[in-house]
């Protein structure tokens, strides 16, 4: 499974739950930039952001140096948790299950 098709699965999964939430189009490497630096992948209300990587891609500091993206994705879930908000990585379906408390049986 590539990283959009987690994202697809991950928002079905919140649709099926009565979350609304959405891709949020980041621009990503083209020529303009997005709005928000470092947005992540899926945004929702009031305040939800998931930023979906491949398993085992999750960044850690402790493991490697960060790249500029990685510490911008850092920065904005930061703001969403510190505004009250949840906001956080994910590398698989089953942690947004746990992190969100969904009612799904995986």
């Amino acid at each position: 499974m590539n990283e959009k098709e987690l994202q697809k699965l991950i928002l079905e999964a919140l649709h099926l739950c009565g979350i609304t939430a959405w891709m949020s189009h980041k621009v990503g490497a083209y020529k303009h930039r997005p709005i928000i630096e470092g947005i992540s992948d899926i945004i929702g209300p009031p305040r939800l952001a998931i930023e979906v990587k491949l398993p085992g891609k999750i960044p850690n500091p402790k493991k490697r140096q960060l790249t500029k993206t990685e510490l911008a994705q850092i920065e904005f879930i930061d703001i969403v948790n510190q505004a009250g908000g949840i906001g956080f990585f994910a590398d698989s379906l089953e942690m947004v299950v746990e992190r969100l408390n969904l009612p799904l049986k995986l």
